[in-house]
């Protein structure tokens, strides 16, 4: 069933290749979708004061609207016949530092 999806893939179209600019900038939007979500529920997390209520809310709000469209963006990644990158994730979205676990490998 896998060398069915992946000929599909190659059928599909030549150029959704790995290094293609198009699944590179999907990868970082992947990955800009994950940090901005992050710090949505940091503030979510942080607010204090006369509008909590409403900042607590908001802030939730927003994080799960950008955690939905990560997942888009994920999907029309494998859509074109790539996986998502951890790598991606942690590098590509400015830190230029990947988490423990996430770019080495881990060992069982």
């Amino acid at each position: 069933m896998p060398a069915t999806r992946t000929a599909l893939a190659k059928d599909v179209s030549q150029e959704n290749r790995e290094d293609h600019p198009v699944v590179q900038h999907l990868q970082r939007q992947v990955a800009n979708a994950f940090v901005l979500y992050a710090n949505y529920k940091h503030y979510h997390w942080q607010t204090f004061g006369p509008f909590f209520r409403d900042l607590h809310l908001m802030f939730d709000e927003f994080a799960k609207d950008v955690l939905d469209t990560a997942d888009e963006f994920a999907e029309r990644v494998r859509m074109i016949g790539q996986d998502v990158q951890k790598r991606s994730i942690a590098a590509d979205a400015g830190s230029g530092q990947c988490p423990i676990g996430v770019c080495q490998p881990v060992h069982a």
